[in-house]
């Protein structure tokens, strides 16, 4: 329609200010039940939101989505000690894999082994936080993990693979 103007939306900012000097790593698995396989994707970003590090992995022969979610958080924490975190936030938007790691549960869990790993990994960040996310918030680490399993799994430092640089800017941007 001639001369009609667009709605304007309310735009809500989705990278908070209260992590300064934090860095912040989302992670993310993709799990097809019937082939018990997957892949992961995990993300790094500076406080801005700007992009750091990103990497993904195949998950050959996981037992349940709890455990590939487990796996991602692993590949990240990997990810985040390979390039020199210390100070981190860690995210997914699994809530009973993160809430086992929180809360140091999740011991009769399939995914147990895989969560004692993580904490092992935890402990060598001089500080660390762990979040559930909602989903939404998540897309870039849900796009790696997408993306690897049909991928050979890089890494990147520094400069982020195409297929996720408009979401990279979603996250930084308002909605």
């Amino acid at each position: 329609v001639r001369g009609a103007q667009a709605k304007s939306t309310p735009r809500i900012s989705r990278w908070p200010t209260f992590l300064a000097g934090q860095l912040v790593l989302n992670v993310d698995a993709s799990f097809t039940e019937g082939d018990c396989a997957g892949s992961c994707g995990a993300v790094i970003s500076d406080h801005w939101g700007s992009f750091m590090s990103a990497s993904t992995a195949r998950l050959e022969h996981v037992a349940d989505v709890f455990t590939a979610e487990a796996a991602a958080l692993l590949e990240g924490l990997k990810l985040a000690r390979d390039t020199g975190c210390n100070n981190l936030v860690v995210r997914s938007d699994n809530i009973t894999v993160m809430d086992a790691l929180k809360f140091n549960e999740g011991y009769s869990m399939v995914a147990a082994p895989v969560l004692d790993e993580c904490r092992s990994y935890l402990v060598d960040f001089r500080r660390f936080t762990i979040e559930h996310c909602i989903r939404e918030s998540n897309y870039v680490a849900h796009e790696l993990a997408r993306w690897g399993r049909a991928n050979n799994p890089p890494r990147w430092i520094d400069d982020p693979p195409d297929f996720i640089v408009s979401l990279i800017a979603d996250d930084i941007s308002v909605l």
